[in-house]
């Protein structure tokens, strides 16, 4: 990303060295919904190349169903507000990644009009985390109806014909 185009917050410092040195997804999304700049991250993770996804609507790049439930996004006004959500990113091939977000409504200079709202992005890969978390679950189920057998065993209960 040139020096030109690096995102800068209300108080004025560049963020580009933040930027290429970040391991998580960041981005820089305009109340328009289009994505002003992003960290060259999204290419190592995603295989998605900033340059391509500037000026992309940064709802298409994730999952159907939780573009849907985001709508508050596009409502943000001005104040302070900060969110934090879960949501599946779109990589280039098409498979999605879990990722947790945090949203900070801000300042940037990267549109032509100067300063103007904005939020920034970061997004934290924790798909990993989540499958570890659905796996945990569903073990925990398996326990709990092995457990329910076993207590229907022991008062006579009777699986079958009898």
């Amino acid at each position: 990303m040139a020096d030109d185009a690096a995102p800068t917050p209300e108080g004025g410092a560049k963020l580009d060295p933040f930027f290429r040195r970040s391991p998580d997804l960041l981005a820089v999304v305009g109340l328009d919904g289009l994505i002003e700049a992003a960290s060259p991250s999204w290419e190592d993770r995603l295989g998605l190349r900033p340059d391509e996804i500037v000026e992309t609507r940064f709802f298409d790049l994730l999952h159907p169903e939780d573009a849907q439930g985001l709508s508050i996004l596009g409502e943000t006004g001005r104040g302070d507000v900060s969110l934090l959500f879960d949501a599946r990113a779109r990589a280039n091939e098409g498979d999605y990644r879990w990722y947790r977000w945090s949203a900070r409504l801000g300042d940037s200079t990267t549109g032509a009009a100067g300063y103007r709202t904005a939020l920034y992005l970061h997004g934290t890969d924790v798909d990993e985390v989540r499958q570890a978390e659905r796996e945990q679950r569903e073990q925990t189920e398996i326990a709990d109806a092995l457990a329910k057998l076993e207590d229907a065993a022991r008062r006579g209960f009777r699986i079958g014909r009898g």
